[in-house]
């Protein structure tokens, strides 16, 4: 044994909850409406238009980090439970 264990069940949800995660942003059809946030309105503005621009890596980053939740699992019970896995890819 070396030390650790993993819930699969936890393993398929936080794979889920990325994926969700990635198709809402991917899902947002335009950047919202500037909002009135007084002395910050600028600031805020900038930092909405940055995260709008870059929806994109944001919704890769997202897809990807649940492709290797998913490949890690897999993986982890191939090695903690080769019989189940036998045969498979």
């Amino acid at each position: 044994m070396n030390g650790f264990i993993t819930d699969p069940a936890a393993m398929t949800t936080i794979a889920a909850t990325l994926r969700r995660g990635a198709w809402a942003v991917d899902d947002v059809p335009a950047p919202p409406p500037p909002p009135r946030a007084g002395a910050c309105t600028a600031v805020v503005n900038t930092g909405i238009a940055a995260l709008c621009e870059n929806a994109a890596t944001i919704v890769g980053a997202y897809l990807a980090a649940g492709d290797t939740t998913d490949a890690t699992l897999r993986e982890y019970q191939a090695a903690d439970q080769p019989e189940l896995f036998e045969g498979r890819p």
